[in-house]
């Protein structure tokens, strides 16, 4: 996995004079070559025998078990302001997909980019500019949802919900990039709604905050919440923006304001920051997250609340069955001062397809 900071800020995402200047290219050949030495220890020129694809950029998928496999695309060497997969690396995404999940439960598709994410967000372009685009905006050119992206997603939306149908895997999207971390649910839209774990539609997009980077501006977490938390961009699906977050770790160990409850919130940083600045995943399935966490001895999991909060969905209470996948996530307390809790946690599982 790498993303433009790889790069260099917003690479593949500039205009194409800029974009295919030797300067810029060079610059993405030589991250490529780090990349792949560092993350998949191989290179250009073998990486195909090591079981990396794609038209001319290198995906991955791993299985992890019988029950769990991981789909890591390649978000950065197809990509320009039009494109980012190539058609051709789509369908080999998907014949692999279509010959290799046999009897899994559930699919985690690494993006870089959040494949779910806020529509028609407004001032986005209203921040400081560097090579004569917004800050902001070069980000928001790479996601999703940009418009010249919309087409190209919808199809390769369309073929998860199929692969997920045809296999009964369940499709979970994980992804960062965007400075603030949240989770958005795609499901069956209609009055005929299937139960959770029968909608092969039933979708997760999990996004973690980044460690270093500042949050987007107030106005813009602001806007997310009051234009962008539901949407429809494939007929008889609905995405939206889940109401996550209630609990501020800033205020745990304060006996005064200790039932204290946050506004619910779907993305998480800019109102708190910086007492709850970034989000540590940690997945596998149940049987075997159980077995883990409950060996674990680090001071996280030692310091952190003694009952766990479930994620605030709807959807949510079917809790923990076989084969479930349990998402944990750590909000941290940044403020180190002594009888400050340090973290607060949340649990979203998320139902095998039945």
């Amino acid at each position: 996995m790498w993303n433009d900071h790889d790069i260099f800020d917003g690479a593949g995402s500039y205009p194409p004079l800029l974009h295919k200047s030797p300067i810029m290219m060079g610059l993405f050949e030589i991250g490529q070559q780090m990349r792949l030495l560092f993350q998949h220890h191989t290179t250009p020129e073998k990486a195909r025998t090591h079981r990396l694809f794609g038209y001319q950029g290198y995906n991955f998928l791993a299985q992890c078990g019988p029950q769990l496999a991981l789909l890591g695309a390649d978000e950065r060497s197809e990509c320009d302001d039009k494109t980012v997969h190539n058609e051709n690396t789509w369908n080999i995404i998907f014949e692999k997909l279509d010959n290799d999940l046999q009897n899994v439960a559930h699919l985690i598709v690494l993006f870089s980019v959040p494949f779910s994410l806020w529509r028609n967000i407004p001032f986005s372009e209203q921040t400081n500019s560097v090579f004569g685009l917004p800050e902001l905006y070069d980000d928001l050119l790479d996601e999703w949802a940009h418009e010249p992206h919309m087409t190209e997603r919808t199809r390769a939306l369309c073929r998860f919900q199929e692969i997920a149908e045809k296999k009964r895997t369940r499709v979970t999207f994980f992804s960062g990039d965007v400075h603030c971390c949240g989770v958005s649910r795609l499901q069956t839209r209609g009055e005929h709604m299937p139960l959770p774990s029968n909608d092969s539609k039933l979708m997760y997009q999990i996004i973690s905050s980044v460690i270093i980077n500042r949050p987007p501006p107030r106005i813009i977490i602001r806007a997310a919440h009051y234009f962008g938390t539901k949407w429809y961009s494939v007929v008889d699906t609905e995405e939206r923006l889940i109401d996550s977050f209630e609990r501020d770790p800033k205020q745990a160990m304060d006996s005064s304001l200790n039932t204290r409850v946050l506004r619910k919130q779907g993305f998480l940083v800019i109102w708190f920051w910086p007492f709850i600045d970034f989000l540590l995943i940690l997945f596998g399935l149940d049987w075997t997250f159980n077995s883990n966490y409950k060996k674990a001895k680090s001071t996280a999991i030692q310091q952190s609340y003694n009952e766990s909060s479930t994620i605030s969905d709807q959807n949510n209470d079917f809790k923990q069955e076989a084969n479930s996948l349990r998402v944990k996530f750590w909000l941290e307390n940044t403020e180190k001062k002594k009888g400050r809790q340090p973290y607060a946690n949340y649990d979203l599982f998320i139902p095998d397809l039945k």
